[in-house]
């Protein structure tokens, strides 16, 4: 989870007071496990920095196509103001004369640029910036501001040339080194942002934005302490940063410190009550820790604030669909889809939500949309091959996990799906194939080798099956399937004392085991204790078993 990519400009006033520019702002008896249907469902989620960028990329595209079409008005009139300047005349009447006239005359434009920035009028603040450069060269302030104007109008070419001017007057000019950064960042070079936000820090060591815009490339190199370090810098030295608050809450995040980013977003919402972003991080913060009655309601305070939050929708949705609430989940992703009908997680997360209602059909039709508008994502096949699986259509799930592996060779889920689905079909070879795969990328996976061990002892190899059934249990004490499962492995061997020895564990972990009590019963009649066999076989009737009535009725002893 990335924090936003939301950084800070520094606008200079005419008074040179610093004004401060925001650009921007997821069985059967014997217990042979399948995936759930959510398969990669938690890469369905919207991150952090997702639910800002959807508003940065929006707000620059209407800028850049607005500057687009006043760019040859804007050029046209530089020539000519230099045409002015050459025959010693300017609009506003006679040429300054004096280096005090001019400056004043500069400043008057500068002040009328400043004015349109404030009101984020771009185009109109170039013009008027540039008016006030031809007549006064050597205003660095004039440059910055520009600068910051081009920025926001998407010309990010002109932007740094026009802070490379800046810090050619001034090479102190702690702002125009950050706000080149700011557009060295936004162009992907991170090193020469990360360059001039330390420089702007060493020529102002209280520069909290400057701490806060270098936190941000240390945060997307995955460096979360030296974040962190520059985060902490910027509330230190600025303690109403709303912004520098929730970047920290993010990294927080990033390192599972829950608790700490909780606290972070709060205080951002705190100093920012419309703050939309910092719920819905904070929201997220909590979804990520399994509160997700909290995440909702954050998630709804975001929506409030925005309702085109889409991001927020989609995770307030798979957070009712972990609560089990699935229709408020659909109306969710209802709304995302209303709202932007290419979106393909919200496709997929509502096909989810039909899946847990059991209403397969308009699953696998929502999963179809999904996989259209998504083709490569792996886990959109996989919850679809599910689908497929759960209404018996096993050729066509076998097909979507085929699509789910060769985009993603070590997708666990999917070769362990399909090794069930093989297991089923008696293609046991297949199966074990699929099994020992998913044990190799996993070999922590909780039903692997349970898994290949029936498939071992489908084919009659009870010793790699008991092998496998050990390795499970291994991995967990408490697996009454594996006992049982081994347990009958030994029986088939001849080795009852082994076989009883496992049932008993299996009934131990879980007293209800129908199976366990049938097949323990089968063991002892097999040394001859009749009166034991009888009282398993009796149990598991009275669990609901018929064949252990049976049994009980056969050696004599009814219900």
């Amino acid at each position: 989870m990335k924090t936003p990519a939301t950084s800070r400009c520094n606008l200079v006033s005419p008074l040179l007071l610093v004004f401060v520019c925001l650009f921007a702002g997821t069985g059967d008896a014997q217990d042979r496990r399948t995936q759930t249907q959510d398969a990669g469902s938690s890469s369905m989620r919207q991150s952090i920095s997702e639910a800002e960028r959807e508003h940065i990329i929006s707000d620059y595209g209407k800028l850049k196509d607005e500057y687009v079409k006043s760019l040859k008005e804007i050029e046209e009139l530089k020539k000519q103001l230099d045409g002015l300047k050459r025959a010693g005349e300017l609009k506003q009447g006679a040429a300054p004369k004096t280096d005090d006239e001019r400056m004043f005359q500069a400043v008057t434009w500068f002040e009328v640029g400043y004015r349109h920035s404030l009101k984020n009028e771009y185009d109109e603040a170039i013009v008027e910036y540039t008016k006030a450069i031809l007549t006064h060269p050597g205003m660095a302030e004039a440059y910055n501001n520009r600068g910051i104007a081009y920025k926001n109008n998407g010309r990010t070419d002109l932007a740094i040339k026009d802070y490379d001017a800046a810090i050619a007057i001034n090479q102190d000019y702690a702002d125009a080194y950050n706000n080149r950064g700011i557009t060295y960042a936004q162009t992907g070079k991170r090193d020469l942002a990360l360059r001039d936000y330390t420089k702007a820090i060493a020529l102002r060591p209280g520069f909290s934005e400057a701490y806060s815009n270098r936190g941000d490339i240390f945060y997307a190199a995955g460096q979360f302490d030296a974040a962190l370090k520059d985060f902490n810098k910027a509330v230190e030295f600025k303690p109403d940063h709303a912004l520098a608050y929730n970047k920290r809450g993010g990294a927080y995040v990033s390192v599972g410190d829950y608790k700490s980013a909780v606290n972070d977003f709060t205080r951002a919402v705190e100093l920012k009550p419309d703050y939309d972003t910092a719920y819905y991080n904070r929201g997220l913060a909590h979804d990520t820790n399994g509160m997700t009655d909290l995440a909702a309601a954050d998630y709804g305070n975001a929506i409030e604030l925005n309702p085109g939050n889409t991001a927020a929708y989609n995770n307030r949705g798979a957070a009712y669909n972990d609560r089990g609430l699935y229709d408020r989940a659909i109306e969710d992703f209802n709304k995302v889809i209303s709202l932007n009908p290419r979106h393909p997680y919200a496709f997929n997360n509502r096909g989810l939500a039909y899946a847990m209602k059991g209403n397969y059909d308009k699953a696998i039709e929502d999963y179809n949309g999904a996989v259209f508008l998504n083709p490569t994502d792996a886990a959109l096949y996989v919850n679809r091959a599910n689908a497929y699986k759960k209404k018996g259509l096993m050729q066509l799930a076998v097909e979507d996990y085929n699509r789910a592996v060769s985009l993603n060779k070590n997708f666990v889920e999917a070769f362990n799906n399909r090794g069930d689905i093989f297991y089923s079909s008696g293609d046991f070879d297949r199966a074990i194939e699929d099994f020992t795969k998913v044990a190799a990328l996993n070999p922590k996976h909780p039903f692997a080798f349970n898994n290949r061990g029936m498939a071992f002892a489908a084919k009659g190899k009870f010793d790699k099956a008991i092998e496998d059934y050990g390795r499970a249990i291994g991995l967990n004490a408490k697996n009454a399937a594996a006992y049982m499962s081994r347990g009958s492995a030994f029986d088939s061997k001849g080795m009852l004392d082994k076989a009883i020895s496992d049932y008993n564990s299996a009934i131990s972990i879980k007293g209800d085991y129908t199976e366990a009590y049938y097949n323990r019963g089968i063991a002892y009649y097999k040394k001859g204790a009749k009166d034991k066999a009888v009282a398993d076989f009796k149990k598991a009737c009275g669990l609901g078993a018929d064949y252990g009535c049976e049994n009980a009725k056969a050696l004599g002893e009814g219900r």
